[in-house]
């Protein structure tokens, strides 16, 4: 099973590196699946959709640990850890009011006039927000 997993993810990988007929290999990729491993063709799109989403989260992750460390870079907090944002219930106040309140500071620090998005922003595309107002800080 390990191996099958491991086989998908590098099919899938040299499809994502791949300009051309992703989607046919994509579907070659979903038949070596179903005839191969004895997956039925929709418990095989179930994996490949677990596994984009997968990688959606953690290059999601990643851009919001860079982008916090930026935001304190700037501000020399200690106490503003990107790891708050993994607690559970404590996320939401930490993304939605920590952080739009760190950039404040931050954008005041470097002496910017444009204010921090707006909580509505932040709340429903954060990482989108984030990165608008760390564009503020760098213009």
């Amino acid at each position: 099973m390990e191996r099958a997993y491991s086989e998908v993810c590098t099919r899938l990988e040299a499809i994502l590196h791949e300009d051309a007929d992703a989607r046919a290999r994509a579907d070659t990729a979903l038949v070596t699946l179903t005839t191969k491993y004895g997956y039925s063709r929709e418990s095989a799109r179930d994996l490949v959709g677990s596994l984009a989403s997968l990688v959606g989260a953690i290059i999601g992750l990643l851009s919001a640990y860079k982008m916090v460390n930026e935001v304190k870079a700037v501000t020399r907090n200690s106490s503003f850890v990107w790891w708050h944002m993994l607690i559970p219930i404590y996320n939401y106040y930490w993304l939605w009011i920590v952080v739009p309140a760190e950039v404040k500071k931050a954008k005041q620090m470097l002496g910017v006039q444009a204010p921090p998005r707006s909580i509505v922003l932040y709340v429903f595309l954060w990482l989108f927000a984030l990165a608008s107002d760390i564009n503020d800080m760098v213009r």
